[in-house]
Protein backbone atom coordinates (compact mmCIF):
# COMPACT_ATOMS: atom_id res chain seq x y z
CA UNK A 1 0.00 0.00 0.00
CA UNK A 2 1.34 3.42 -0.99
CA UNK A 3 2.00 5.60 2.05
CA UNK A 4 1.87 9.31 1.29
CA UNK A 5 3.61 12.05 3.23
CA UNK A 6 1.95 15.29 4.35
CA UNK A 7 3.61 17.16 1.49
CA UNK A 8 2.34 14.66 -1.08
CA UNK A 9 -1.20 14.78 0.33
CA UNK A 10 -1.27 18.61 0.27
CA UNK A 11 0.06 18.55 -3.30
CA UNK A 12 -2.59 16.07 -4.50
CA UNK A 13 -5.48 17.94 -2.84
CA UNK A 14 -4.30 21.31 -4.17
CA UNK A 15 -3.75 20.01 -7.71
CA UNK A 16 -7.23 18.43 -7.72
CA UNK A 17 -8.80 21.63 -6.35
CA UNK A 18 -7.07 23.80 -8.94
CA UNK A 19 -8.19 21.49 -11.76
CA UNK A 20 -11.83 21.58 -10.62
CA UNK A 21 -11.74 25.37 -10.24
CA UNK A 22 -10.26 25.61 -13.73
CA UNK A 23 -13.21 23.70 -15.19
CA UNK A 24 -15.70 25.83 -13.23
CA UNK A 25 -14.14 29.01 -14.61
CA UNK A 26 -13.98 27.56 -18.11
CA UNK A 27 -17.74 26.99 -17.98
CA UNK A 28 -18.16 30.72 -17.18
CA UNK A 29 -15.83 31.94 -19.91
CA UNK A 30 -18.21 34.68 -21.09
CA UNK A 31 -15.76 37.00 -19.35
CA UNK A 32 -12.17 37.19 -20.57
CA UNK A 33 -11.01 37.39 -16.95
CA UNK A 34 -12.59 34.00 -16.19
CA UNK A 35 -10.94 32.41 -19.23
CA UNK A 36 -7.52 33.76 -18.21
CA UNK A 37 -8.03 32.65 -14.62
CA UNK A 38 -9.01 29.15 -15.78
CA UNK A 39 -5.77 28.93 -17.79
CA UNK A 40 -3.89 30.02 -14.68
CA UNK A 41 -5.58 27.29 -12.61
CA UNK A 42 -4.81 24.57 -15.17
CA UNK A 43 -1.16 25.69 -15.46
CA UNK A 44 -0.84 25.75 -11.69
CA UNK A 45 -2.37 22.28 -11.42
CA UNK A 46 0.01 20.89 -14.07
CA UNK A 47 2.91 22.44 -12.16
CA UNK A 48 1.88 20.60 -8.99
CA UNK A 49 1.32 17.34 -10.87
CA UNK A 50 4.87 17.65 -12.26
CA UNK A 51 6.15 18.28 -8.73
CA UNK A 52 4.25 15.28 -7.37
CA UNK A 53 5.64 12.95 -10.05
CA UNK A 54 9.17 14.20 -9.37
CA UNK A 55 9.05 13.62 -5.60
CA UNK A 56 7.47 10.19 -6.12
CA UNK A 57 10.28 9.39 -8.61
CA UNK A 58 7.78 7.98 -11.09
CA UNK A 59 9.44 9.55 -14.12
CA UNK A 60 12.63 11.39 -15.00
CA UNK A 61 11.33 14.97 -14.86
CA UNK A 62 12.92 18.24 -16.09
CA UNK A 63 14.30 20.49 -13.36
CA UNK A 64 11.55 23.09 -13.89
CA UNK A 65 8.31 22.42 -15.72
CA UNK A 66 7.53 24.85 -18.53
CA UNK A 67 4.09 25.50 -17.01
CA UNK A 68 5.72 27.46 -14.20
CA UNK A 69 6.62 30.11 -16.79
CA UNK A 70 2.92 30.73 -17.45
CA UNK A 71 1.92 31.75 -13.93
CA UNK A 72 3.42 35.26 -13.93
CA UNK A 73 2.08 36.31 -17.36
CA UNK A 74 -1.38 34.84 -16.67
CA UNK A 75 -1.64 36.61 -13.31
CA UNK A 76 -0.67 39.90 -14.96
CA UNK A 77 -3.18 39.41 -17.79
CA UNK A 78 -5.87 38.58 -15.22
CA UNK A 79 -5.21 41.87 -13.42
CA UNK A 80 -5.31 43.74 -16.73
CA UNK A 81 -8.57 42.05 -17.73
CA UNK A 82 -10.20 43.40 -14.57
CA UNK A 83 -8.71 46.88 -14.71
CA UNK A 84 -9.19 47.64 -18.40
CA UNK A 85 -12.71 47.84 -19.78
CA UNK A 86 -13.22 45.85 -22.98
CA UNK A 87 -9.98 43.89 -22.50
CA UNK A 88 -9.50 41.17 -25.11
CA UNK A 89 -6.83 38.52 -25.67
CA UNK A 90 -5.45 39.79 -28.95
CA UNK A 91 -2.46 38.72 -31.02
CA UNK A 92 -0.09 41.03 -29.17
CA UNK A 93 -1.04 39.54 -25.80
CA UNK A 94 0.27 36.13 -26.79
CA UNK A 95 3.81 37.58 -26.73
CA UNK A 96 3.71 37.07 -22.97
CA UNK A 97 3.93 33.33 -23.61
CA UNK A 98 7.26 33.41 -25.49
CA UNK A 99 9.34 32.27 -22.49
CA UNK A 100 6.89 29.40 -21.91
CA UNK A 101 7.16 28.24 -25.54
CA UNK A 102 10.98 28.41 -25.46
CA UNK A 103 11.15 26.42 -22.22
CA UNK A 104 8.61 23.92 -23.52
CA UNK A 105 10.64 23.30 -26.69
CA UNK A 106 14.07 23.35 -25.04
CA UNK A 107 14.09 19.70 -23.73
CA UNK A 108 13.08 18.40 -27.17
CA UNK A 109 15.71 20.49 -28.97
CA UNK A 110 18.32 19.45 -26.44
CA UNK A 111 17.50 15.77 -26.95
CA UNK A 112 17.67 16.14 -30.75
CA UNK A 113 20.86 18.22 -30.84
CA UNK A 114 23.05 16.74 -28.09
CA UNK A 115 21.29 13.50 -27.18
CA UNK A 116 20.56 12.25 -23.67
CA UNK A 117 24.10 12.59 -22.34
CA UNK A 118 24.28 14.34 -19.02
CA UNK A 119 27.19 16.12 -17.46
CA UNK A 120 26.83 17.10 -13.77
CA UNK A 121 28.28 20.57 -14.30
CA UNK A 122 26.08 21.19 -17.33
CA UNK A 123 22.95 20.12 -15.42
CA UNK A 124 23.84 22.41 -12.49
CA UNK A 125 24.30 25.54 -14.61
CA UNK A 126 21.27 24.64 -16.71
CA UNK A 127 19.20 24.45 -13.53
CA UNK A 128 20.54 27.75 -12.16
CA UNK A 129 19.94 29.54 -15.47
CA UNK A 130 16.39 28.24 -15.89
CA UNK A 131 15.50 29.19 -12.31
CA UNK A 132 17.11 32.59 -12.72
CA UNK A 133 15.01 33.25 -15.84
CA UNK A 134 11.89 32.01 -14.04
CA UNK A 135 12.29 34.22 -10.97
CA UNK A 136 13.26 37.27 -13.04
CA UNK A 137 10.16 36.74 -15.19
CA UNK A 138 7.81 36.36 -12.22
CA UNK A 139 9.39 39.36 -10.45
CA UNK A 140 8.78 41.47 -13.56
CA UNK A 141 5.12 40.44 -13.84
CA UNK A 142 4.49 40.95 -10.11
CA UNK A 143 5.86 44.49 -10.47
CA UNK A 144 3.71 45.10 -13.57
CA UNK A 145 0.62 43.80 -11.77
CA UNK A 146 1.11 46.19 -8.85
CA UNK A 147 1.78 49.01 -11.33
CA UNK A 148 -1.46 48.26 -13.20
CA UNK A 149 -3.50 48.32 -9.98
CA UNK A 150 -1.81 51.56 -8.89
CA UNK A 151 -2.64 53.14 -12.26
CA UNK A 152 -6.25 51.98 -12.02
CA UNK A 153 -6.58 53.34 -8.47
CA UNK A 154 -5.40 56.72 -9.72
CA UNK A 155 -7.50 56.69 -12.89
CA UNK A 156 -10.84 55.93 -11.20
CA UNK A 157 -10.62 59.33 -9.52
CA UNK A 158 -11.01 60.91 -12.95
CA UNK A 159 -14.32 59.09 -13.40
CA UNK A 160 -16.01 58.72 -10.00
CA UNK A 161 -16.80 61.17 -7.23
CA UNK A 162 -16.91 58.39 -4.65
CA UNK A 163 -14.37 55.56 -4.83
CA UNK A 164 -14.89 53.94 -1.42
CA UNK A 165 -17.20 51.28 -2.87
CA UNK A 166 -14.80 50.44 -5.72
CA UNK A 167 -12.86 47.98 -3.62
CA UNK A 168 -9.40 47.14 -4.90
CA UNK A 169 -8.19 45.59 -1.66
CA UNK A 170 -9.15 42.03 -2.59
CA UNK A 171 -7.30 42.27 -5.90
CA UNK A 172 -4.23 43.59 -4.09
CA UNK A 173 -4.58 40.73 -1.62
CA UNK A 174 -4.44 38.02 -4.28
CA UNK A 175 -1.36 39.63 -5.83
CA UNK A 176 0.25 39.69 -2.38
CA UNK A 177 -0.65 36.00 -1.92
CA UNK A 178 0.80 35.14 -5.32
CA UNK A 179 3.94 37.12 -4.44
CA UNK A 180 4.26 35.28 -1.12
CA UNK A 181 3.98 31.93 -2.91
CA UNK A 182 6.69 32.97 -5.36
CA UNK A 183 8.95 34.38 -2.62
CA UNK A 184 8.92 31.01 -0.84
CA UNK A 185 10.27 29.39 -4.02
CA UNK A 186 12.67 32.27 -4.64
CA UNK A 187 14.06 31.97 -1.09
CA UNK A 188 14.71 28.25 -1.65
CA UNK A 189 16.53 29.16 -4.89
CA UNK A 190 18.76 31.73 -3.14
CA UNK A 191 19.57 29.32 -0.32
CA UNK A 192 20.60 26.71 -2.89
CA UNK A 193 22.89 29.20 -4.67
CA UNK A 194 24.76 30.00 -1.44
CA UNK A 195 24.67 26.38 -0.22
CA UNK A 196 22.62 27.38 2.82
CA UNK A 197 19.70 25.08 2.11
CA UNK A 198 18.92 22.19 4.40
CA UNK A 199 16.38 19.43 3.95
CA UNK A 200 14.17 20.81 6.74
CA UNK A 201 14.30 24.38 5.41
CA UNK A 202 13.45 23.35 1.84
CA UNK A 203 10.61 21.16 3.11
CA UNK A 204 9.08 24.04 5.11
CA UNK A 205 9.36 26.43 2.16
CA UNK A 206 7.74 23.95 -0.25
CA UNK A 207 4.86 23.19 2.14
CA UNK A 208 4.36 26.95 2.70
CA UNK A 209 4.30 27.63 -1.04
CA UNK A 210 1.77 24.90 -1.81
CA UNK A 211 -0.43 25.83 1.19
CA UNK A 212 -0.52 29.47 0.08
CA UNK A 213 -1.29 28.21 -3.42
CA UNK A 214 -4.32 26.29 -2.17
CA UNK A 215 -5.74 29.19 -0.10
CA UNK A 216 -4.95 31.69 -2.84
CA UNK A 217 -6.69 29.66 -5.56
CA UNK A 218 -9.91 29.37 -3.59
CA UNK A 219 -9.89 33.03 -2.63
CA UNK A 220 -9.27 34.22 -6.22
CA UNK A 221 -12.18 32.21 -7.58
CA UNK A 222 -14.52 33.23 -4.75
CA UNK A 223 -13.84 36.92 -5.31
CA UNK A 224 -13.35 36.73 -9.06
CA UNK A 225 -16.81 35.25 -9.63
CA UNK A 226 -18.42 37.74 -7.25
CA UNK A 227 -16.57 40.96 -8.08
CA UNK A 228 -18.72 44.08 -7.61
CA UNK A 229 -20.33 45.72 -10.64
CA UNK A 230 -18.39 48.91 -9.98
CA UNK A 231 -15.18 47.00 -10.69
CA UNK A 232 -15.91 46.79 -14.41
CA UNK A 233 -12.69 48.31 -15.65
CA UNK A 234 -11.82 51.58 -17.32
CA UNK A 235 -10.55 52.47 -20.73
CA UNK A 236 -7.01 53.75 -20.84
CA UNK A 237 -6.98 57.55 -20.66
CA UNK A 238 -6.71 59.39 -23.93
CA UNK A 239 -4.26 62.21 -24.41
CA UNK A 240 -5.48 65.75 -24.87
CA UNK A 241 -3.07 66.52 -27.71
CA UNK A 242 -5.66 65.66 -30.35
CA UNK A 243 -8.51 67.41 -28.55
CA UNK A 244 -10.93 69.39 -30.70
CA UNK A 245 -11.93 71.74 -27.88
CA UNK A 246 -10.29 75.17 -28.12
CA UNK A 247 -8.86 77.32 -25.33
CA UNK A 248 -11.75 79.86 -25.44
CA UNK A 249 -14.22 76.98 -25.29
CA UNK A 250 -12.42 75.53 -22.28
CA UNK A 251 -12.93 78.84 -20.44
CA UNK A 252 -16.58 78.97 -21.49
CA UNK A 253 -17.28 75.43 -20.31
CA UNK A 254 -15.38 76.09 -17.07
CA UNK A 255 -17.75 78.99 -16.32
CA UNK A 256 -20.78 76.86 -17.18
CA UNK A 257 -19.45 74.08 -14.96
CA UNK A 258 -18.98 76.46 -12.04
CA UNK A 259 -22.51 77.85 -12.44
CA UNK A 260 -24.06 74.38 -12.44
CA UNK A 261 -21.99 73.33 -9.41
CA UNK A 262 -23.11 76.37 -7.42
CA UNK A 263 -26.76 76.46 -8.50
CA UNK A 264 -27.77 72.82 -9.02
CA UNK A 265 -25.31 71.25 -6.60
CA UNK A 266 -24.92 67.90 -8.41
CA UNK A 267 -22.13 66.99 -5.99
CA UNK A 268 -24.75 66.17 -3.34
CA UNK A 269 -25.35 62.94 -5.26
CA UNK A 270 -22.94 60.43 -3.62
CA UNK A 271 -22.87 58.29 -6.78
CA UNK A 272 -22.12 61.13 -9.19
CA UNK A 273 -19.84 60.18 -12.10
CA UNK A 274 -18.12 62.31 -14.69
CA UNK A 275 -20.55 61.00 -17.31
CA UNK A 276 -23.51 62.22 -15.22
CA UNK A 277 -22.00 65.68 -14.94
CA UNK A 278 -21.03 65.79 -18.62
CA UNK A 279 -24.66 65.05 -19.57
CA UNK A 280 -25.78 67.93 -17.35
CA UNK A 281 -23.37 70.35 -19.03
CA UNK A 282 -23.79 69.00 -22.56
CA UNK A 283 -20.13 68.25 -23.04
CA UNK A 284 -18.36 64.98 -23.83
CA UNK A 285 -16.94 63.51 -20.61
CA UNK A 286 -13.41 63.41 -22.07
CA UNK A 287 -13.53 67.15 -22.70
CA UNK A 288 -15.03 67.77 -19.27
CA UNK A 289 -12.09 65.92 -17.74
CA UNK A 290 -9.78 68.18 -19.74
CA UNK A 291 -11.62 71.30 -18.50
CA UNK A 292 -11.35 70.21 -14.85
CA UNK A 293 -7.67 69.27 -15.19
CA UNK A 294 -6.60 72.41 -17.05
CA UNK A 295 -8.75 75.02 -15.27
CA UNK A 296 -8.73 73.67 -11.72
CA UNK A 297 -5.62 71.47 -11.64
CA UNK A 298 -7.60 68.63 -10.09
CA UNK A 299 -8.98 65.25 -11.02
CA UNK A 300 -12.75 64.73 -10.99
CA UNK A 301 -12.76 63.12 -7.53
CA UNK A 302 -10.91 66.02 -5.83
CA UNK A 303 -12.92 68.61 -7.77
CA UNK A 304 -16.25 67.23 -6.55
CA UNK A 305 -14.96 66.81 -3.00
CA UNK A 306 -13.91 70.48 -2.93
CA UNK A 307 -17.55 71.53 -3.39
CA UNK A 308 -18.75 68.93 -0.90
CA UNK A 309 -16.34 70.26 1.73
CA UNK A 310 -17.43 73.80 0.94
CA UNK A 311 -21.06 72.77 1.46
CA UNK A 312 -20.13 71.05 4.72
CA UNK A 313 -18.42 74.22 5.94
CA UNK A 314 -21.59 76.21 5.29
CA UNK A 315 -23.73 73.65 7.14
CA UNK A 316 -21.34 73.61 10.13
CA UNK A 317 -21.31 77.40 10.23
CA UNK A 318 -25.11 77.62 10.10
CA UNK A 319 -25.53 74.92 12.74
CA UNK A 320 -22.54 75.60 14.96
CA UNK A 321 -24.68 75.57 18.10
CA UNK A 322 -26.89 72.62 17.12
CA UNK A 323 -26.46 68.96 17.89
CA UNK A 324 -26.10 68.01 14.22
CA UNK A 325 -23.37 65.37 14.10
CA UNK A 326 -20.42 65.16 11.72
CA UNK A 327 -21.83 61.86 10.43
CA UNK A 328 -25.12 63.54 9.50
CA UNK A 329 -23.27 66.34 7.73
CA UNK A 330 -21.02 64.09 5.67
CA UNK A 331 -23.96 62.09 4.33
CA UNK A 332 -25.89 65.27 3.58
CA UNK A 333 -23.12 66.70 1.40
CA UNK A 334 -22.57 63.51 -0.63
CA UNK A 335 -19.82 61.54 1.13
CA UNK A 336 -20.13 57.80 1.73
CA UNK A 337 -17.57 57.32 4.48
CA UNK A 338 -16.21 59.22 7.44
CA UNK A 339 -12.58 58.58 6.49
CA UNK A 340 -13.07 60.02 2.99
CA UNK A 341 -14.85 63.06 4.47
CA UNK A 342 -12.13 63.69 7.05
CA UNK A 343 -9.34 63.36 4.47
CA UNK A 344 -11.04 65.68 1.97
CA UNK A 345 -11.96 68.22 4.65
CA UNK A 346 -8.42 68.43 6.01
CA UNK A 347 -6.98 68.57 2.49
CA UNK A 348 -9.14 71.58 1.62
CA UNK A 349 -9.22 73.44 4.97
CA UNK A 350 -6.17 72.26 6.89
CA UNK A 351 -8.45 71.13 9.72
CA UNK A 352 -10.56 68.11 10.54
CA UNK A 353 -14.35 68.66 10.62
CA UNK A 354 -14.33 68.51 14.43
CA UNK A 355 -11.50 71.05 14.65
CA UNK A 356 -13.29 73.34 12.21
CA UNK A 357 -16.53 73.08 14.18
CA UNK A 358 -14.73 74.00 17.44
CA UNK A 359 -12.98 76.94 15.78
CA UNK A 360 -16.25 78.66 14.86
CA UNK A 361 -18.17 77.81 18.03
Amino acid sequence: MLKLSLLEIITIVTAFQLTMLGFVLLAKREKQSNLILSLYMFSNALLLIWFLLSILNMFQMPTITAFYYLLGPLMYLYVKSLCIKGFRLESGQWMHGIVFVVMLCYPVLKLVLIGDSRYPQWVYYENMLSQGILHAQIGFYVFMSFLTISFYRKEIKNHYSSVEQINLSWLLLIIVAFTAMWLADFTAFLLAIFNLDSEATVYILIVSSISINFIFANFVVYKGLRQPDAFSGLKAPEKYSGSKITTPEIGEFANRLKTIMLEKKPYLNPDLTIRDLSDEIGLNYKYLSQVINSQYGQNFYDFINYFRVREAQEIITRNSDSKMTILEILYEVGFNSKSAFNNAFKKNTGKTPSEYKKSIS
